[in-house]
Formats: C-alpha cells, structure tokens, sequence
C-alpha cells in the first residue's frame, strides 16, 4: 500500500471512530411515526406501505413506549391463521378488526440520546433490528436506523475521497 493511501486510511478510521463516539441524539430523526395498540391491521398496513418502514415504536396516549411491531409480526399473524391465498379475502374482516395489541413486542430495544452511535450499532446488530427508538423520560424522541449510520459512513468516506 502507498504511503499516501495509508494516510487516507487512517484518517478515515479515525474519522469513523470519532463518529462512533458521538451521541444518538446527534444523528437521530426527530420526526418519529409511531402507531398505538389501537390502530387496525389494515391502517398498519398501508402504514408499512406509505412509510416504506419495516416496522413502527408503538406508543400509549402519553407518548410512553409500550413495544415495537414490524412488518414480520403481521407476516406471521397472517401465516398462523392461514390468511393466505384463496383464505386470505375469508381473513380480511378478520385482519381489519384486530389491532396492533394482538401482535407487538413488549420488550421493544431503545437508547437515550446520551448513548452513542457505537451502541446503537452494536445492538441493531446483535438483536437483528433496523431501528432503534429513542426514548427520554419513556417518551420517544427520536429513531435511529441502519439506514443512518450507513449515510454518515458513506458522507464520511465521500469526503475525505475529495480532500485527496
């Protein structure tokens, strides 16, 4: 490797580790849609649908965190009462009257946005999750994703390819 390429490298690592270091609250998305234990099937789907989220916080009438549900949480609702193929427009008064409290997690993963994005990485990745809520006070907050901290890398790569 050039003397000039490894500079490069170790800027860019020290860039990343700098970015690792910084707190969630930094990078997350204040703009958070969440769903509650009320809402119907069929307006969770068009949710996914509209968002083009794998999953939503799920919040009470205070903004308390109560669990996430996701995509998959329907999936496998649908699947266990056989709502598929020719069945499935037998399930649809079935799927529009039940409600996002038959099938979220309780144990939903969050984060303060004291913590940082090293964190965040770590559990998205040990828990096999996308997004993680953050969450002050038991309020949500904010939301950090996959997506995020793949763009920061990415900004941060792209720069330091123009300061070259």
């Amino acid at each position: 490797m050039a003397e000039g390429e490894e500079k490069c490298l170790e800027a860019a690592s020290e860039k990343f580790a700098d970015m690792c270091k910084r707190k969630v609250g930094d990078m997350m998305s204040k703009e958070v849609v969440c769903v509650t234990d009320e809402t119907n099937f069929l307006d969770f789907a068009d949710m996914l649908e509209k968002y083009a989220y794998k999953g939503f916080p799920v919040v009470d009438n205070k903004d308390k965190i109560v669990g996430i549900v996701t995509w998959s949480d329907l999936l496998k609702l649908m699947l266990f009462h056989g709502c598929y193929g020719a069945k499935l427009v037998e399930c649809s008064s079935f799927i529009g009257q039940s409600t996002i409290r038959a099938i979220r997690s309780n144990n939903a993963i969050t984060l303060s946005p004291e913590d940082t994005i090293e964190e965040a990485a770590h559990l998205m990745f040990e828990n096999n999750i996308q997004t993680i809520p953050i969450v002050e006070n038991g309020r949500i907050v904010g939301i950090v994703g996959k997506k995020d901290i793949i763009k920061e890398i990415l900004r941060i790569l792209r720069q330091d390819k123009t300061h070259q």
